[in-house]
Order: C-alpha cells, then structure tokens, then sequence
C-alpha cells in the first residue's frame, strides 16, 4: 500500500510537525510538504506530533492508495496536530501542490529512486 502523508496548511508555517509510523519517526512536514511510505498489508498506528498527539489507525489492504493530511491546529504554545484521511481525489489534488520531502526504502525500491 502506498500512504501518502502531507501538510498543505501554512498555518504556523515555521513550526514543523512530525509523523510517526508504529513509533518510529518518519517526517517532519512543513507547509506544502509529503512524505511517500509504502507499507505492507495489515493494522498501523500513524500518530501526529505537536504540542499533542493524534493518532489516526488504518488497516492498509495491498495495493491500494492512501492520503493523509497533517494539518496545524491552534495551540497554546505551539501547533497542535490534526491526521485525517482523505478521499483519493482529494487527497491526490493536495498532494500534487506539495514537493516530496522524503520516502521509505521500499518506496525507493518501487520507484527505481536514485539518490
């Protein structure tokens, strides 16, 4: 499955918020920004990290596409975080207004990615 993490918001445009994939850190977005992370089939635990956390859990079924947006929030100190998953439609529209700030390795191997 191919899972689509991005931040469109530029609301607290210098504050960066990181995502994590079953603990472990995969991107920290900023507006106009996503991250590629292809995933094998099964349960997952997308978690957003700002001044709280929010947790968005996906069964991802194989070879199906999946978006998730990383929006800002107002906070107290900081931005909190908000994950939602979007429509394919619309979470393609927004993600094609983003630049690719990173992948995973087997999004690398996928795609014939060369550094």
């Amino acid at each position: 499955a191919m899972v689509y993490l991005y931040r469109i918001s530029s609301m607290g445009f210098a504050v960066g918020l990181d995502v994590d994939c079953n603990n472990k850190e995969l991107a920290k977005l900023f507006p106009k920004q996503f991250f590629l992370d292809v995933l094998d089939p099964g349960k997952y635990v997308f978690t957003g990290r700002g001044e709280n956390e929010d947790d968005l859990v996906l069964t991802l079924e194989p070879n199906k596409k999946y978006y998730i947006e990383v929006s800002p929030k107002m906070g107290w100190v900081k931005a909190r975080c908000k994950l939602e998953l979007m429509e394919l439609s619309e979470g393609n529209k927004k993600v094609q207004k983003c630049k690719l700030v990173g992948m995973n390795q087997a999004a690398k191997e996928i795609l014939n990615y060369k550094e």
